[in-house]
């Protein structure tokens, strides 16, 4: 099979990424409600937003780092896998996903606790993912 997964392990990938897509967008609606209802000091505006913004570029960084360590050869019972985006966009969405939820804890966010399920949610997917594909 040349290193590279069965297609089942691609579309698990997906349906596991749509709950953390999920508390996401939920996160970020419960805090347009909020913006619209009461007046939020400045400097929190400025952390939430940017913060939602990062945090939907980290979920699909992370994503394609599922998918290129996959069709890489990753997690084929033990073998090697081969050099690929992967090894770049690990740290990367890694570091992204972590720092996209710093602002929203500092802003005092009605979603932090949404986003923390977001957080959990990514990493929780990805070790699933890594251990289906191991088996």
């Amino acid at each position: 099979m040349d290193g590279f997964q069965p297609a089942g392990i691609y579309v698990l990938a997906i349906l596991l990424y749509t709950l953390p897509c999920g508390f996401l967008w939920a996160a970020s609606r419960r805090e347009a409600r909020t913006t619209l209802a009461e007046m939020q000091p400045l400097w929190r505006t400025f952390c939430i937003k940017p913060a939602f913004i990062v945090a939907a570029c980290a979920t699909t960084l992370s994503l394609i780092f599922v998918f290129s360590y996959l069709r890489n050869g990753g997690g084929i019972h033990g073998s090697r896998t081969s050099p690929g985006l992967w090894t770049t966009l690990g740290p990367v969405s890694a570091g992204a996903l972590v720092s996209s939820w710093l602002p929203a804890a500092i802003g005092r966010s009605k979603g932090k606790l949404l986003m923390a399920g977001w957080l959990f949610g990514i990493f929780a997917s990805e070790y699933v993912i890594f251990q289906v594909a191991f088996d």
